[in-house]
């Protein structure tokens, strides 16, 4: 898992600005298992990039939990601050 971890880790500090500029209007085609069809950039991130992102991470959170790590609700969202808005004390 480490080896994995840090080969994704030098893919992504290879990638340049302008190898995803305008991927967003970009169209992506999917093909099954998860679904068929044509998808914009932003309904691909939106619909199926994040929700998959976030269902492997509670996955894992579940998994190391179930191992009986000491972890809980704090390490799987991290350290929360108000970035904006007004005072709801």
């Amino acid at each position: 898992m480490k080896g994995r971890l840090l080969e994704t880790r030098g893919f992504l500090q290879n990638v340049q600005p302008d190898e995803v500029a305008g991927a967003r209007s970009h169209t992506y085609e999917l093909t099954p298992p998860i679904v068929r069809g044509w998808f914009g950039g932003d309904d691909y991130i939106r619909h199926l990039v994040l929700p998959d992102f976030f269902f492997h991470i509670s996955i894992a959170h579940a998994i190391l939990r179930h191992l009986g790590a000491k972890i809980g609700k704090r390490d799987y969202l991290g350290n929360l601050s108000q970035q904006s808005g007004g005072d709801y004390s």
